[in-house]
């Protein structure tokens, strides 16, 4: 796409920069980790700025904030800028469950109706511990609104990086997948490691499979979710997952699963699975000798940022669309989803888009042109605010 090409799509769209509310003052640029990681210290700060939109406050829009500062390493929700100053911004701790701020890092945060009242609750994942239910219970939106509860019993060390919700099994009820980052049990931000066994780099920089465990955790009881063992193979299990997105590609009613991957290829898992039986199989594209691995589905290298699905191509069909780091006109990609029927989506083709340093992706349909429109989110070098835009 040229310059002018460019400039003409971007004219139809108006963004406008807005600061988020934050209720915890920034009060690092760099965490403290193990000794033996201080030479990447700076990497490993760069990850859990996170945020999500819902109705936490039941006014019926999606206008209320949860947000993950790394500046902070703290938990705010608040109201969206912009829509008035409906309660107070307040920080969400996992007090007084187990947590320690020197050796715990909150990553993200999913809204989701975990225990079926009818009312929002949120679930917030870290680095150094296992997920915390933040279930619903006072009229007033505030730290003591929710009651906190342990996802996964135990003192699991746990470094997730991105927890999505769906109807894996078919039950009726929302499941819930898991995507872990460095190994479990390492004690990655506690400095006085000295001697941990447990911590691993990545084994390759293109094909590593030693990293945290991926999990599908299946609805039990309202609140109450129990891990599926063995559910995945080695391969697919331990693929340094940086993000995770669940649709129903093939038109079972079951959603298909797919695991972005930070330093091997991504997997794309089709769902046969049945009320209380999980059954995934990795799909992959097919790939000819004049075909780039990274521009086939489930032979690509590296860098999986982000993945969301939406009718690219208007053909009545989800696409999906996956960002990377990159370099511009290199490997963030959209995959056509070419099957219909109940035949499996195995993507056959990919259109390689411009990208430069791509973190995050969503897709929305914008009423101006009719049509889905992705949007990526950049990584900038050394952001001094947390900023929304509208």
């Amino acid at each position: 796409m040229s310059a002018s090409e460019r400039a003409r799509v971007a004219s139809s769209f108006s963004f406008r920069r807005l600061e988020l509310p934050v209720a915890a003052k920034p009060v690092q640029s760099v965490r403290q980790v193990e000794p033996q990681l201080r030479h990447i210290a700076a990497w490993i700060s760069s990850v859990g700025a996170a945020v999500s939109l819902s109705d936490l406050d039941g006014d019926g829009r999606s206008n209320d904030v949860c947000l993950v500062d790394p500046r902070s390493d703290r938990v705010t929700v608040a109201p969206a800028p912009g829509t008035g100053r409906r309660s107070a911004p307040f920080t969400l701790d996992a007090a007084p469950l187990r947590y320690d701020r020197r050796t715990m890092a909150p990553m993200g945060c999913l809204p989701g109706d975990f225990d079926e009242d009818g009312r929002l609750d949120l679930l917030v994942y870290y680095w150094g511990r296992t997920p915390v239910l933040f279930l619903r219970r006072g009229a007033t939106l505030g730290p003591h609104a929710f009651l906190r509860r342990e996802l996964v019993p135990g003192r699991q060390r746990w470094y997730t990086d991105t927890i999505t919700s769906a109807d894996v099994d078919g039950d009726g009820h929302y499941d819930l997948i898991v995507g872990n980052y460095f190994p479990d049990g390492a004690r990655l931000l506690d400095p006085r490691a000295t001697h941990d066994t447990a911590m691993q780099l990545q084994d390759s920089m293109s094909l590593a499979r030693n990293g945290g465990v991926d999990r599908i955790r299946l609805w039990r009881s309202p609140g109450r979710f129990v891990d599926v063992p063995h559910v995945f193979s080695n391969h697919v299990a331990k693929g340094w997952t940086l993000a995770a997105g669940a649709a129903d590609l093939d038109g079972d009613l079951r959603p298909e699963l797919y695991f972005a991957n930070d330093f091997g290829p991504d997997r794309l898992l089709h769902n046969t699975s049945t009320p209380g039986r999980v059954r995934l199989q990795v799909d992959q594209g097919t790939r000819s000798w004049s075909t780039p691995k990274s521009k086939v589905l489930g032979h690509d290298s590296f860098k999986g940022m982000g993945i969301d699905f939406g009718d690219l191509n208007g053909d009545g069909r989800l696409d999906f669309f996956v960002s990377n780091i990159t370099s511009p006109y290199a490997l963030s990609f959209a995959l056509a989803n070419t099957k219909s029927g109940a035949a499996r989506p195995t993507a056959a083709a990919t259109i390689v888009v411009s990208a430069r340093i791509s973190t995050g992706i969503d897709c929305a349909f914008l009423p101006r042109d009719q049509r889905t429109t992705s949007v990526r989110i950049g990584q900038t070098p050394a952001p001094d605010s947390a900023w929304a835009a509208c």
